[in-house]
């Protein structure tokens, strides 16, 4: 329970951070050269989709670590193998659905022609042709992320059974670092027009100063106790130098 719950507080500062100022931090890594304002908005686009599953994903590492001290192996790995078969086939039809979806400046819509659902690939010709951005990528990070929420219930399941032991996504102090996690977002949102036209390092680095500021300070007076032991690490670190 402590070990979900210290998971969620660094995962779902992340998560806010990726899905609302994405393109910031984006920006802030690879924005230099031909690698434009294009090229970040379609990295954050594909960004999303993996970061929907990134808090099972990471859940489902610690439950798996329950079930190999418990003695189970094989339950893990047939999970993990149901993981990778659904991500496959899911990745496989959303990749060709989301293929005929295209980004139009902050939209995104169906690409001339196309219609919905399809089980085969576009035609290379109209491929070759096409000036538009195609999204086939984001429904294999979706499709992962599907993956690893039905990778989480499933281990939680087994984990619950095997050992008697309440799962919860986040622990015992899930309320508290979702309220953490609300003030966060709310805080992506409200410094994002201020920064949003500052050089790409700077925008990038307030958006990530403020979203990890408010997360953990709104933690630490909620009485997280993963958010005051980093404080109290910081402020040591800080004495001795």
């Amino acid at each position: 329970d402590a070990g979900l719950g210290r998971i969620a507080f660094y995962v779902l500062s992340t998560t806010v951070g990726f899905l609302l100022v994405g393109d910031l931090i984006v920006g802030l890594l690879f924005r230099s050269g031909a690698f434009g304002a294009a090229e970040v908005r379609i990295v954050w686009v594909v960004l999303i989709g993996a970061t929907l599953g990134l808090l099972a994903t990471t859940s489902s590492r610690l439950l798996q670590s329950v079930l190999y001290g418990s003695g189970d192996t094989r339950g893990p790995a047939r999970i993990a193998i149901t993981r990778v078969v659904l991500a496959a086939a899911a990745g496989f039809l959303l990749m060709l659905q989301l293929d005929r979806v295209v980004l139009a400046g902050a939209w995104v819509e169906l690409m001339p022609g196309a219609s919905l659902p399809q089980l085969t690939p576009i035609a290379p010709d109209v491929r070759a042709s096409s000036q538009l951005v195609h999204l086939g990528a984001l429904g294999l990070t979706l499709a992962s992320s599907l993956a690893a929420a039905v990778e989480y219930r499933l281990l939680r399941e087994l984990v619950t059974h095997r050992v008697g032991a309440a799962v919860r996504i986040g622990g015992s102090q899930r309320a508290r670092l979702a309220t953490a996690a609300a003030a966060s977002a709310v805080a992506a949102l409200v410094v994002r027009p201020f920064v949003v036209e500052l050089s790409p390092i700077l925008a990038g680095i307030a958006a990530i100063a403020v979203v990890g500021t408010v997360h953990v300070s709104v933690a630490v007076a909620l009485g997280v106790e993963e958010a005051r032991a980093l404080v109290d690490t910081a402020m040591r670190t800080i004495r001795r130098r």
